[in-house]
């Protein structure tokens, strides 16, 4: 099979079981890529051709609730740290003990987290149009926490149906971040199931609920100044980080080995419009004395 074409594996990290795609030469050096928030691992179709697939592998997981690995038991949620306990099983079932982290929105925020619990074990950070998670002021913790709470009591409506897969593509499209057609339709397909009469949704509906509980600024800049590794963050021009974003400067200046780069394109910017010039730009960081 030519490297190029990923190949389908499941983890069992004994929390859950994990879907993956796995690119590359089995024997190379090791690269974990985390998807963004409703996205799965299909996201990195469009970029990881373009990688030097014959010196890295790359395993693209779909995190709990998104794409094809299982949900979360009833009753538990999905929290930002969670998250994290799962990368990290998944990396430990791989085997894993020195690696590469390449994250994208979510993604993003959650491999910056498990660069700063595991500092010794990661060996580079990449990160797409991403520098942190949400946060929110003190103050409005006890609103937001009772807000989460009366979710988990009241539940999941029902999930949205479509006709067919270009309705599904069509509703994507209207989603977080522009997509055209063909990205859009990448997504959806490793999300999907069918039903009756057309076609819903496989991520967990949970994923929707409000958060427990938001960091405070202060708490990122601490996760932030504790990452050791390189880190190149690449922003799209037309993304969520463009110039001029409140937080910007202050989180840049918390990482303490970093590089930025802006490329044409919007927050999907490792899937359109040069997918090709952001693997040139990961692949000459990769190159680099880590």
């Amino acid at each position: 099979m030519a490297l190029s074409n990923p190949v389908e594996i499941r983890l069992s990290t004994g929390r859950l079981e994990l879907a993956a795609r796995h690119w590359g030469n089995p024997a190379a050096e090791p690269v974990l890529a985390i998807h963004g928030w409703l996205d799965n691992a299909a996201s990195f179709d469009f970029l990881l051709p373009h990688f030097d697939l014959e010196r890295y592998q790359v395993v693209a997981l779909d995190l709990p609730g998104h794409g094809w690995s299982d949900h979360r038991p009833p009753g538990e949620s999905y929290h930002l740290l969670e998250y994290v306990r799962d990368i990290v099983a998944a990396v430990e079932t791989l085997g894993w003990t020195n690696y590469r982290l390449l994250g994208h929105s979510l993604g993003g925020s959650l491999a910056m987290l498990a660069a700063c619990a595991y500092p010794e074990r990661i060996r580079q950070l990449v990160l797409l149009d991403a520098l942190g998670p949400l946060t929110g002021p003190e103050e409005n913790g006890p609103a937001l926490l009772r807000q989460a709470l009366d979710k988990s009591i009241q539940g999941s409506s029902r999930m949205a149906s479509y006709p067919d897969f270009d309705a599904a593509v069509a509703a994507r499209q209207k989603g977080i971040g522009a997509l055209s057609e063909d990205a859009a339709a990448t997504i959806v397909e490793r999300n999907l199931q069918q039903i009756e009469g057309g076609v819903k949704w496989r991520t967990d509906p949970r994923l929707r609920w409000p958060s427990y509980q938001r960091m405070t600024e202060g708490q990122v800049a601490a996760y932030l100044k504790a990452i050791q590794c390189p880190t190149l963050l690449i922003a799209g021009e037309q993304g969520m980080l463009k110039p001029g974003h409140p937080r910007m400067e202050s989180r840049l200046a918390c990482i303490s080995n970093l590089r930025l780069e802006y490329v044409e394109g919007a927050h999907h910017l490792h899937m359109e419009p040069r997918p090709d010039l952001v693997a040139k730009l990961i692949m000459d960081f990769y190159a680099e004395p880590a």
